[in-house]
């Protein structure tokens, strides 16, 4: 049976083609290169890791890397004012230069760098409470289901506060030397619940966008 993400992350690419409709922001369209590439990358993990036989750590670090890059961007277009929008640019040069540190010197390549997107993950949390303090000020706040932008700021903010703790708690584990195999089925299915949840909510707000369109 497929899971939740798998399906998901499917239902948001092929919703993305609504998003070269008119009238809708060329910024927005990025998600279609950003759903397809994460299909493409998850494909290409899983192969390596069934098939293969593999381990495929490195490539989703990289590919993290880049997907945590492109959060802060759609962020940033996403707040109005100047003080978050600078904020944001902040937090990507800090995550960008603890990634590079990790890669050099802490984790390197010989794992997957839960540590970085930890730090990158609380950026994004934070990214996403600057969206919402200017959401809860605005009369917006009364007709949420319109906002394209709200249901894409909370798909990042879920997704941000499961995956930060199961790295918190996955590397926990893996410093105690003890492994808990309940955990490790609570995690699998968190981070399926994390991940679908994203590219529901993706799914959803693109659809908005094509409607409010039309």
């Amino acid at each position: 049976m497929p899971q939740i993400s798998f399906i998901a992350e499917r239902v948001a690419f092929v919703f993305s083609l609504l998003l070269f409709a008119k009238g809708i922001r060329k910024e927005y369209r990025l998600f279609f290169l950003y759903t397809f590439f994460v299909i493409i990358i998850e494909s290409i993990g899983s192969h390596m890791a069934e098939d293969l036989k593999i381990k495929n750590h490195t490539l989703f670090t990289f590919a993290c890397f880049f997907y945590t890059l492109f959060y802060f961007y759609t962020g940033h277009f996403m707040v109005q004012s100047k003080k978050f929008k600078k904020w944001i640019g902040v937090f990507s040069l800090l995550f960008l230069g603890f990634y590079v540190l990790n890669i050099l010197f802490i984790q390197q390549l010989k794992e997957f760098n839960s540590y970085s997107f930890i730090v990158g993950y609380i950026f994004l949390i934070i990214t996403s409470s600057f969206y919402f303090i200017e959401f809860i000020s605005d009369d917006k706040i009364l007709t949420f289901w319109k906002e394209p932008n709200f249901f894409i700021i909370s798909g990042y903010f879920i997704y941000a506060v499961i995956t930060a703790l199961l790295y918190v708690m996955h590397g926990y584990f893996a410093y105690l030397k003890f492994p808990s195999k309940n955990f490790y089925l609570i995690s699998h299915q968190l981070n399926n619940i994390s991940n679908g949840s994203l590219y529901l909510l993706l799914a959803i707000s693109f659809l908005i966008l094509w409607i409010r369109k039309k």
